[in-house]
């Protein structure tokens, strides 16, 4: 069996660390960009259920960015 290792930046790494709705919010673009590639295509109810999948993507990484964001701000004034 052939493992594969991934090697990751240590940027990367501490970024989606520190902002853990990055993905999500990513992905909701790429959702989104799709959609408007079916929507041209004459598939609306596609296109419609692509873009409900994508917002709930962007809702989930709203709310990560948010419980980080208030996360921080707590660590910060305790220092």
């Amino acid at each position: 069996m052939v493992k594969i290792k991934i090697i990751v930046d240590p940027r990367i790494k501490k970024y989606l660390k520190e902002n853990p709705g990055t993905p999500f919010i990513m992905g909701f673009m790429t959702l989104l960009l799709f959609c408007a590639i079916i929507l041209s295509t004459g598939q609306t109810t596609q296109a419609n259920k692509i873009a409900e999948y994508a917002y709930y993507l962007l809702v989930i990484g709203v709310l990560l960015q948010f419980v980080s964001f208030v996360k921080e701000g707590k660590t910060k004034q305790e220092d």
